[in-house]
């Protein structure tokens, strides 16, 4: 278990740099199921982590939540049902983009929802550890809130976070199941939409 923990942040990192090198070595790992979950799990403990402490600093949603929770304690519910709400969106992305570069192939067994999943952690992850969780970890909670005007928000989650998961995935996918680079960039922006959707209505 130690070896696959030490994997997962190895492939974490690197992949920050060198995504298309991780995503030929992890497709190749013979724990590469257990490794992709690690993955999602550390990061989904991460942003739980963080919803505590912004929850203890005081920091309030930027936008009033659909969900009737009072603002003051919305973090607070956010760190317990972040990781089974990530967990399960990881997997049904990954069966998604699976799916999709299934369809029409003559022969799709040589082609698994393991490597499937080993593209959408990463490629979920690295964005969204970069983009958002370093930021709002390590900046916002000690400015009561975000301290950068609205646009930088604007371009780091709604242009740059997404145009990285569709890369990461277009690069994984043709890594893993060797599609086209129009399936890819499909597959890519259908995957990246539907995470977006799937964490917008809880997310704040």
């Amino acid at each position: 278990m130690i070896s696959q923990i030490g994997c997962a942040y190895r492939y974490w990192f690197k992949a920050i740099f060198k995504p298309g090198e991780v995503f030929d070595t992890f497709r190749s790992d013979p724990k590469k199921l257990e490794i992709s979950l690690w993955i999602l799990f550390f990061f989904a403990i991460f942003y739980s982590i963080t919803a505590l402490i912004l929850y203890f600093a005081q920091v309030l949603p930027l936008i009033d939540p659909w969900i009737p929770i009072a603002k003051e304690k919305y973090y607070l519910y956010q760190a317990f049902w972040t990781i089974p709400w990530g967990l399960a969106t990881a997997f049904m992305l990954a069966g998604i983009a699976h799916v999709m570069a299934m369809l029409g192939r003559d022969n799709p067994s040589p082609f698994t929802f393991k490597d499937a999943l080993v593209v959408n952690s990463i490629a979920w992850v690295i964005p969204s550890f970069v983009l958002m969780w370093l930021p709002e970890t390590f900046v916002v909670p000690f400015f009561g809130g975000v301290p950068w005007p609205g646009w930088v928000d604007l371009l780091r989650l709604s242009l740059l976070a997404p145009i990285w998961q569709v890369a990461l995935v277009v690069i994984g996918m043709r890594k893993t199941h060797g599609v086209g680079w129009i399936r890819g960039i499909v597959i890519g922006l259908v995957v990246t939409g539907v995470g977006f959707g799937m964490f917008l209505p809880i997310m704040r």
